[in-house]
């Protein structure tokens, strides 16, 4: 499946989630639809096969594409990352595609928010009402977030599962620690919206540290790292 993933991953713009198609998931699809006519998003395997029937006539282009694994190891990745901590399957496989395909999450599910929020590393709020071309520049800005980030977030991520296989806890934590800086100076992007407090817009969720959040004794295969990057969630609720 690697030449279908190297065919999307340049041109992808963003990764879909959802739970439930309800008629607000809809009107949410929709939304997109209409937003991204020239560019494609993202729908994971196990959510396109759960609404096979309800995605399809926006599939291939319009504005979905179907996600594939670039190899089968991630599938490993996705349901440890479910074991460890107990989300949802479909929402840990958008998780892991979302960081190797190095696009934002878009999440349409409003039921979502507080669990990724009580997730995340950082979250932006806004307290404006956002227009169509507020969208249109922070979903950019969002997409620039991740690719920014991506190349030292993996570098750093083979050096956190050296030192975590050794069990240097000391040089893990700091390197973290240091990731979630590279997040605060991030947020500085969307100072145009950018509040203390009010409607949650985006929330970055550190993969690396979830999973090792969650467990002491585990196997790390280096080749994960490209599934536990920094991945930005933007809110469309």
């Amino acid at each position: 499946m690697f030449s279908l993933y190297a065919a999307l991953v340049k041109n992808l713009r963003g990764v879909v989630l959802f739970r439930d198609y309800s008629e607000d998931i809809k009107d949410r699809v929709e939304w997109l639809r209409k937003r991204f006519k020239y560019r494609d998003l993202g729908i994971p395997p196990t959510l396109y096969e759960s609404y096979r029937g309800e995605l399809e006539k926006y599939m291939g282009g319009k504005p979905f594409r179907l996600l594939y694994y670039p190899i089968p190891k991630y599938k490993d990745l996705v349901e440890i990352l479910r074991g460890l901590t107990g989300l949802d399957y479909v929402v840990t496989e958008a998780f892991v595609l979302s960081s190797l395909y190095i696009s934002p999450l878009l999440v349409i599910d409003k039921e979502l928010v507080d669990d990724l929020v009580g997730l995340g590393v950082e979250t932006i709020y806004t307290d404006k009402e956002l227009s169509v071309n507020d969208w249109k520049l922070h979903l950019r800005i969002a997409d620039y977030t991740i690719l920014d980030m991506y190349s030292e977030m993996i570098k750093v991520g083979l050096k956190i599962i050296e030192y975590y296989m050794r069990g240097d806890k000391d040089h893990v934590e700091k390197l973290l620690n240091e990731r979630r800086e590279k997040v605060k100076k991030d947020t500085k992007r969307y100072w145009r919206i950018k509040a203390d407090s009010g409607k949650p817009f985006m929330t970055y969720i550190d993969l690396l540290s979830l999973l090792l959040g969650k467990t002491r004794e585990l196997v790390i295969d280096k080749d994960w790292v490209a599934g536990l990057t920094i991945i930005p969630c933007v809110y469309i609720v």
